[in-house]
């Protein structure tokens, strides 16, 4: 079992995003309400904003970081066709795994409002379970050889990860393949489930009750087709 101090010990809050600097602070201020412990805990993947974005948020304290050059390279080499918005999430997420070193991360996207503080809530379901991920399931379907399959894809928004844990049992680290096309939130999910990594599927109810989430603010920003969502 994780003990609770544990978690909160050892936590990271990142939020991300692109040129959405009102969205950002608003998203920053409304987490440091419901809870001003985690004043200090707060990270900013800043995905090459041009509004001023990282000055904002760094006097608010938070501690901004953006794309590793090794990881940025990684998504430069793939084709044009293959730069969808799922892949560049990936590689993104892919860029705050290596850049952060505590054993927990809590994901957020940065067009959020805080209305209650679901971090401490998911901690406890995670402290309850041992599981080394909380998250939101997506299950749709997709065409496979003339047949409709169910997919399930993580919602990596409002996620908390055991992030060594799960590196350690190799669910980590981006398998994206130069000439092929996949959402990998998908393959992410598959690398969880062959590894045997638990996961607490939270209910969609129970997060928008808690978090209120303009939707695809960023997404937009960056001008990415809605068909790559």
């Amino acid at each position: 079992m994780i003990t609770n101090n544990k978690i909160k010990d050892n936590l990271t809050i990142v939020f991300s995003g692109h040129n959405i600097r009102p969205f950002a602070e608003a998203a920053v201020k409304s987490l440091l309400l419901v809870n001003e412990e985690y004043k200090g805990k707060i990270v900013y993947f800043d995905d090459g904003s041009t509004d001023g974005t990282r000055a904002a948020l760094q006097a608010l304290g938070v501690y901004v970081i953006t794309w590793l050059p090794e990881v940025y390279r990684l998504f430069e080499q793939l084709r044009e066709t293959e730069k969808t918005l799922p892949n560049r999430c990936s590689l993104i997420n892919e860029s705050i795994f290596r850049s952060i070193e505590n054993q927990f991360i809590y994901l957020t996207d940065a067009d959020v409002i805080f209305k209650e503080d679901i971090i401490r809530e998911i901690e406890e379901i995670m402290e309850e379970s041992g599981s080394q991920i909380v998250s939101r399931v997506n299950t749709f379907q997709r065409s496979l050889y003339g047949r409709n399959i169910d997919i399930d894809k993580v919602y990596m928004n409002q996620t908390l990860l055991a992030v060594k844990k799960l590196n350690r049992m190799g669910c980590l680290g981006d398998d994206i393949h130069l000439g092929s096309n996949h959402d990998t939130g998908q393959t992410f999910y598959q690398r969880l489930k062959c590894h045997g990594a638990q996961i607490d599927v939270l209910d969609p109810q129970f997060i928008d009750e808690r978090v209120f989430h303009f939707g695809w603010i960023s997404s937009a920003m960056r001008n990415d087709s809605v068909r790559n969502l």
